[in-house]
């Protein structure tokens, strides 16, 4: 059994856990333009993995891939549209999340996300929930890789003085995600119900 008296941070991916729209925009998108799922998805698995790591601009990928898309308006509309078909937030587990705060444990957001949802979710989701928001295309890693990890353990270091990794719980639907964030010594748990964040967190 855990030690929750050892808990002195925890983070939370966003999309899985706390995000969680019945549709991707991606599937929305293609039933309501006619298109393919599969075609789209090749961009997702393409040069989107750029964008989410910082090495493009979603919305010069927008234009670039602008056939796929269907697309010739403003990507920014295109954008638009999707954070707001994705917004949509699982307030119970908001709350749990949340409610760590008042009882001392810092929380913080780990999401592997391009720049401009990235800024959308700090500024028009979770604006005054998280002590600090950890991006994938900020940092050039995804949160699979071990150097993600790194910028983050320094953060955290520096924020909590004397904290260490397995004093950092983290819940992510990803296996590879949560695979690379044990890899760094936290301590990782592969989400499935909110019921998991209310037993670590039951005792504090």
């Amino acid at each position: 059994m855990y030690d929750k008296g050892m808990i002195k941070a925890a983070i939370f991916d966003a999309d899985g856990v706390i995000v969680v729209p019945e549709k991707l925009f991606s599937q929305q998108y293609a039933e309501e333009s006619g298109l393919d799922p599969a075609v789209l998805q090749t961009f997702f698995k393409g040069d989107f993995v750029d964008a989410i790591t910082g090495r493009a601009d979603l919305k010069d990928l927008i234009r670039k891939h602008a056939d796929t898309w269907q697309w010739d308006r403003d990507p920014q509309e295109l954008l638009d549209r999707w954070f707001a078909a994705e917004h949509v937030v699982d307030q119970e587990v908001l709350d749990v999340v949340a409610g760590q705060r008042p009882a001392g444990v810092p929380v913080y957001l780990a999401t592997n996300q391009e720049q401009y949802r990235a800024r959308y979710l700090r500024e028009v989701m979770f604006p005054d929930v998280f002590d600090g928001t950890f991006v994938s295309s900020e940092i050039g890693y995804e949160k699979r890789h071990p150097d993600y990890w790194v910028p983050v353990l320094g953060r955290l270091a520096a924020d909590i003085p004397g904290i260490t990794p397995d004093q950092i719980v983290f819940f992510d639907d990803s296996q590879d995600s949560v695979d690379g964030a044990a890899q760094a010594g936290l301590n990782a748990h592969l989400y499935r119900h909110i019921n998991q964040i209310k037993e670590v967190f039951s005792s504090l």
